[in-house]
C-alpha cells in the first residue's frame, strides 16, 4: 500500500531524495531530469491523449509491434505485439522490457515473468513463465526506472509514475536512494542509459544477452 504524497507536499519529498543522491553523480543527474517533470503536471495529473503517439512512436523505431487491445482482455505482450489500450507509462514499461529481455525471451508471453497486473490472461502467462522471483522482481525493477526515463525523454510528467511505481515510499530512508542507484547504474552498464539517464535507443549486442 502506497503512502499517499499531496501535489503541495511533492517539492519536499523530492529535495529530501535529491540530498541522498548527491554523492552519485549519474544517478543524481537523472533523478533531477524525474524531478523537473513536476512542473508538467504541478497537480500530478495529465492528459494521457497528449503523449499516446510519441509512446507507439517509440515502439515503431525500436521495432515493437502494438496491438490495439485491452491488456486486460489478452497479454501486455503476447510475444509479438504489445497491448496498447491502456495508459501511456504502461505501454512504455512494457518496451523497456523488451529492451531488457533477453533476446529468447522476447517471443514468449509477457517476458516469461509470469502475468502482471494488467494482463487478463493470466492462466496462460503464468504457464510461460521461466523465471525466479528474484530476477521477476530485478526486471520489473529495471523496466519500471527505464520506462520513467522513456517519459522524461518524451516530455511527459515522469515525476506521477515515479511515485505511482514507488520509487519515492520511505523517501527519507538512505535506502530508497541506494535502490535508485543500483537499478540506474545497472540500467548503464548494460547499455540502455547513459551518464546523464537519457535512455538510448539503438539497440546492441548487450541487449540480446539480457543483464548480468
Amino acid at each position: 500500500m502506497l503512502s499517499g504524497i499531496d501535489a503541495s507536499e511533492i517539492g519536499t519529498v523530492l529535495s529530501v531524495m535529491q540530498k541522498n543522491l548527491m554523492a552519485s553523480t549519474g544517478p543524481h543527474h537523472a533523478f533531477k531530469r524525474i524531478a523537473n517533470s513536476f512542473h508538467l503536471a504541478p497537480e500530478l495529473k495529465y492528459n494521457q491523449d497528449n503523449y499516446f503517439f510519441l509512446a507507439i512512436s517509440l515502439a515503431n523505431n525500436l521495432g515493437i509491434k502494438t496491438l490495439n487491445i485491452k491488456p486486460e482482455d489478452y497479454f501486455s505482450w503476447d510475444g509479438y505485439f504489445i497491448s496498447t489500450q491502456t495508459d501511456i507509462a504502461s505501454i512504455l514499461h512494457e518496451i523497456a522490457h523488451w529492451q531488457i529481455t533477453p533476446y529468447e525471451r522476447r517471443k514468449i508471453p509477457d517476458f516469461g515473468l509470469g502475468s502482471g497486473p494488467d494482463t487478463g490472461m493470466k492462466g496462460d502467462s503464468d504457464r510461460f513463465r521461466c523465471v525466479g522471483v528474484d530476477d521477476q522482481i530485478e526486471e520489473e525493477n529495471m523496466a519500471s526506472l527505464l520506462g520513467i526515463l522513456w517519459e522524461v525523454q518524451l516530455g511527459i510528467p515522469a515525476v506521477i509514475s515515479f511515485w505511482e511505481q514507488n520509487w519515492l515510499e520511505l523517501y527519507y530512508r538512505q535506502s530508497t536512494a541506494d535502490h535508485f542507484i543500483r537499478i540506474f547504474n545497472k540500467l548503464q552498464k548494460i547499455g540502455l542509459v547513459n551518464f546523464w539517464g537519457v535512455p538510448i535507443l539503438n539497440c546492441n549486442s548487450s541487449l540480446s544477452c539480457g543483464y548480468s
